[in-house]
């Protein structure tokens, strides 16, 4: 069905999927009885995502929308239901931001008998989150990350989906890494269709190291980047102010710029301290230049973890394979604590220090998800007074997850 993405300041993006050859258009406008605007049509193939593009939108307006589409040999258009969406804010304006950290939500989907077992409680509570949504009404939802789990060495039901196998396990092929995709669109598609959503990559999206640590074989990075491409899209497409890959990039709403780091990609082998996770030097200079411009807009920075921090848990460490005997993620752990000094005014381990004198200096408010706790927390001078810096450890929607907890 639709799901809207991608969003920039004048225009929304209707990605849709398609079982076969398709040709898809798009009508809207801001009368749902009068759709006046229609897009250009798409060639759409079969099983890989097309982004139907909504331009010359006005901020903060209520759009209808009605995708048609013409199979391949068709001779008319058919039409899908009306939708709507409220495009998000102008620059300067107040945006609300809904934000899911850590969902896991296709292993849930998994370890739920591929969603036929109700009582699993992880499943339940990722859709009960998803169901509260509308309650919310959010401008935006950034889906923070671990959620594909195309690398995934506790996904251990078979389940099927449009006729092609999950697999268990990290994914062995293209169909499989595809088909988790597309049941990640299945499962927020309750209401895709009606507020845009982003995705930013965690460690279970599988594109970082290759080395054959946990179930990371050579080729698990390559798969899992061309189904996400194919399935998700790629946000340069319709803004370029990132990487051409898709895998960083910067989203303005309202009086807020979104920068979404990608600290998986530069990573090619297994990191074995803090100065195993670092950024690439084009994307450092890409962070200091947003950070630098427009200093009157508030600079909200996504990262999967800490570019440096703690150990991880090393109960599986030493095997080389597809685990339990691995450690999968070594290092990267933690926040405001992760200092040398071990306190919240020292200096960060790894490249993570360098990063966040850059947040000092343009005032960054960090959100980070992958330990599974919510915490908000505040970093300190030397002096013991706050420095202006809030990092936001997003929890885990879906699944068991902590309270928030507070730490001036």
């Amino acid at each position: 069905g639709e799901f809207l993405t991608h969003p920039t300041a004048t225009s929304m993006t209707v990605s849709m999927v398609s079982r076969r050859a398709t040709t898809l258009r798009a009508k809207y406008g801001t009368d749902p009885g009068s759709l006046t605007l229609q897009t250009s049509d798409y060639a759409a193939v079969g099983g890989v995502q097309t982004g139907i593009v909504l331009q010359n939108l006005l901020p903060g307006t209520q759009y209808y929308y009605q995708v048609q589409f013409m199979p391949e040999g068709g001779a008319a258009f058919i039409d899908r239901p009306v939708r709507s969406f409220r495009m998000i804010p102008g620059s300067g304006e107040d945006a609300k931001i809904l934000v899911f950290g850590d969902t896991h939500a296709v292993q849930l989907f998994i370890r739920s008998a591929c969603g036929t077992n109700l009582s699993y409680a992880g499943w339940n509570e990722l859709n009960a989150l998803i169901g509260l949504v509308n309650s919310i009404n959010p401008d935006l939802i950034v889906v923070g990350g671990d959620n594909a789990m195309t690398h995934c060495p506790t996904c251990s039901t078979m389940c099927t989906l449009e006729d092609i196998n999950l697999g268990t396990g990290t994914i062995k092929n293209l169909a499989q890494a595809k088909t988790r995709y597309l049941e990640l669109r299945h499962i927020f598609s309750e209401v895709a269709h009606a507020y845009p959503i982003m995705f930013y990559r965690g460690n279970h999206e599988g594109e970082t190291f290759g080395d054959g640590r946990c179930g990371h074989q050579s080729n698990t990075r390559s798969l899992s980047k061309n189904a996400r491409k194919q399935m998700i899209g790629n946000y340069y497409t319709v803004d370029q102010t990132g990487d051409p890959e898709g895998n960083y990039y910067k989203i303005p709403i309202g009086n807020a710029e979104l920068l979404m780091l990608d600290i998986m990609t530069p990573v090619q082998t297994y990191p074995t301290s803090e100065n195993g996770w670092y950024l690439d030097s084009p994307q450092m200079a890409w962070l200091q230049h947003q950070l630098a411009q427009n200093p009157t807009l508030e600079k909200l920075v996504f990262m999967e973890h800490l570019v440096g921090g703690e150990p991880g848990d090393d109960t599986y460490a030493g095997t080389v394979g597809e685990g339990p005997g691995d450690n999968c993620y070594y290092y990267g752990r933690g926040d405001v604590r992760s200092t040398i000094s071990g306190t919240n005014d020292g200096t960060f381990k790894g490249i993570q220090d360098q990063l966040h004198d850059l947040f000092v200096a343009h005032g960054a408010t960090v959100l980070k998800g992958h330990d599974h706790v919510a915490k908000v927390s505040e970093t300190k001078d030397a002096s013991g007074m706050p420095d202006g810096v809030t990092y936001i450890t997003l929890g885990r929607a879906g699944g068991a997850a902590s309270q928030w907890i507070s730490e001036p």
